[in-house]
Formats: C-alpha cells, structure tokens, sequence
C-alpha cells in the first residue's frame, strides 16, 4: 500500500506552482514602473545647487534673498541719512527765532529787518550754530561798513574836483534844484549832483536860466546898480568862468545908460 499512488498526489504533482509565477510577475511589472517612471522624470541641471528641486524653487528662491537685500539696504539708507540730519543739525537752536541777536545789533528794529529775518531762516535751514549766525551777522556789517567806507572815499573825490569853494556850489546847486525842479524827480537830481560832473550841470542850467532872465528883463530894469551886481558874477570877472555873452550883456546895459 505504501507504494501506491493516488490520484490526489498525481494531480498535486502535476499541477504547477503559480505562486511563484505570480510573485516574479509582479516584481518584474514594479521594475519596469521604476524604470519607465525614472526615465520619464526630467533630467536635473548641473548647475542647480544640491538644496534645491527644482530649477523653480531656485528662482524663488533667489527673489526673496534679493528682496531681503533691498529692504535691508533701504533700512541703512535711512538710518544713514537719520544719522547726517542728526549730525548736521546737532548745534542749531530749537527754531529760527531762538538765535540770539549780536550787542551791536538794535533789539528794536530787529523785527522790522527783513534781512536779518532772511538771515535767521537761511541759518537755522542750513542747521548753522549760534557761532556761525553771529559770525554772518559780523560780516555783513564788515562788508557794509566797508562799502560806505568806499562810497564816502569817492564823495571826498568829488567834492574835491569842484575846488575850494565847493560846499558853496554844492550848497547853490541844492537851493536851486529845489526851487527849479518839481519834487517828484529830485530823486534823480540828487543822484546827478553826487559827481563834480553832475555839479557843473546843475550850475550850467543855474546860468542859462538867469542869462535868459536877465535878456528878457526890460531895458529900463537893467539900471546902473543891477549892472554893477552883475559884474560881481564869476562869469564877469573870473578867467576861468568868463562867459563873453554875459560880459557883452553887461556892456551893452552900461552902453544904453549913457
């Protein structure tokens, strides 16, 4: 009986093992996925730093950093410039009207000074000290000082081209130029009389307008004493100034006298 064989252990022995058909099957299709999956992914660029996926997250990467660098560069720009106002303003005053005024400079008419106003703005804009607004102040009336000097220098020149009489020409030509002249161009007459040129103009008008008095006059005015206070005239008997139509003048009214 032992060597008997049923039918079960030939059919066990014929029918085949399909598990391990199944198994390599299965193994064999996870392979070729593994392969077609890694042959489909895109090949990774050489250049693409390990820490990084992706050539995208590179890229996004890369403009955060460069955002954090401009705003940190915008932050020290600012705390720079901060750092120069401060510095730069550090000695100025706490506004323009807390400068305080030189002695030599009259408290009372500070308000009305519009220079001095201007003064005070520029300096505490341009954040100057106490020292150096003084300082302005000083040199500017140096300078003007210094300008007057000059302008009273160049007076002394012209008054001495008119010769020793001149405060007595200067003093005729003023009494005749407010007579003569109306009052809305004295401004310009005083101007010209600022010069010994201007001087001998004004003399020049003084002349012409008493020769043409004096031709108009009637004969019978031009007496014996008018005449001999005619001769007193420089323009009678002073070579420098002798005016021939004046003389002749004269000499014709002596000539009508008999």
């Amino acid at each position: 009986m032992s060597e008997e064989t049923t039918v079960s252990q030939v059919m066990e022995q014929q029918t085949p093992d399909t598990t391990d058909t199944t198994d390599r099957n299965e193994a064999s299709t996870e392979e070729k996925d593994f392969v077609t999956a890694e042959d489909q992914a895109p090949e990774r660029p050489e250049w693409l730093p390990e820490k990084f996926k992706t050539p995208e997250a590179f890229a996004e990467g890369y403009s955060n950093l460069e955002k954090k660098f401009h705003q940190k560069e915008s932050d020290l720009r600012a705390a720079w410039d901060k750092e120069i106002e401060e510095l730069a303003y550090k000695d100025r005053p706490a506004s323009a009207g807390d400068y305080v005024l030189p002695e030599s400079i009259d408290a009372e008419q500070a308000p009305n000074n519009e220079l001095l106003g201007w003064w005070s703005k520029h300096a505490w804009d341009n954040g100057l000290s106490q020292e150096e607004f003084a300082s302005g102040i000083e040199a500017f009336k140096k300078a003007d000082g210094e300008k007057m000097q000059s302008m009273e220098q160049a007076k002394a020149e012209e008054i001495e081209k008119l010769g020793d009489n001149a405060p007595e020409r200067l003093q005729a030509a003023a009494l005749f130029a407010e007579k003569f002249f109306p009052q809305d161009v004295m401004d310009a007459v005083y101007k010209i009389t600022e010069t010994a040129d201007g001087v001998r103009a004004i003399e020049h008008i003084m002349q012409t307008v008493k020769t043409n008095t004096i031709a108009t006059e009637p004969a019978n005015r031009l007496d014996k004493e008018t005449l001999e206070s005619m001769m007193n005239d420089d323009r009678y008997w002073n070579p420098a100034k002798k005016d021939m139509d004046y003389i002749r003048q004269i000499k014709e009214g002596f000539e009508k006298l008999g």
